[in-house]
């Protein structure tokens, strides 16, 4: 599946950086590894597992392929990228981080301030291409769990690209995204033997 996917998490750390030169420097934290996130669609959780930011960051420097940093997910709202130097991408221990040095433009300007006076406070990405697997967790919620993805653009946003159960899908659609009536059925068959081994 290639359209593409856009997540958004509202507790991620997102900042301006002071220095002594004046630069526009921010910094922060994108997205998290290994953990749950809220509920998407209204239908499931998801889990980026460890490692596949890096794979994807790797992918795309070995394709000679860029990764930008957008506004809103707006191609035309270019702000830094990582092939210019101006955006550093990088999978730790509590996630995908970034850090950009944002050239001297007026969008970049404004999306500065607004980050510094804590008005512009959340990061989102854009993938593609995923891999994953489904399973439920002990309270019957679907888990989707991502292992592999192309990572296509970074965005700091003004609204996030899902909140709470209302979504903005974009370029997908919910059923591009769950498991197929025939996965789901071995999803419940495997879940169904789980509650079972329990209960002995």
């Amino acid at each position: 599946m290639n359209k593409l996917e856009f997540r958004n998490e509202l507790s991620i750390e997102l900042r301006a950086i002071d220095n002594t030169e004046n630069k526009m420097i921010i910094e922060g934290i994108v997205n998290t590894i290994g953990q749950k996130s809220k509920v998407i669609f209204g239908e499931f959780q998801e889990i980026i597992s460890k490692g596949v930011f890096e794979r994807a960051i790797q992918n795309s420097k070995d394709n000679n392929k860029d990764i930008f940093l957008l506004f809103n997910h707006n191609s035309n709202n270019l702000m830094a990228s990582m092939k210019s130097e101006t955006l550093q991408l990088e999978e730790r221990e509590e996630g995908l981080w970034m850090k950009a040095e944002l050239p001297n433009t007026q969008l970049n300007k404004d999306c500065y301030e607004l980050i510094k006076s804590n008005i512009l406070r959340e990061f989102s990405f854009g993938f593609y291409g995923v891999t994953d697997s489904w399973s439920y967790d002990e309270n019957d919620m679907m888990i989707r769990t991502i292992t592999d993805l192309n990572l296509e653009e970074i965005s700091l946003v003004s609204v996030g690209a899902y909140n709470n159960t209302q979504v903005q899908a974009r370029s997908i659609e919910l059923a591009d995204i769950l498991p197929t009536k025939e996965d789901k059925v071995n999803i419940d068959f495997y879940n169904a033997k789980v509650k079972l081994y329990k209960l002995k």
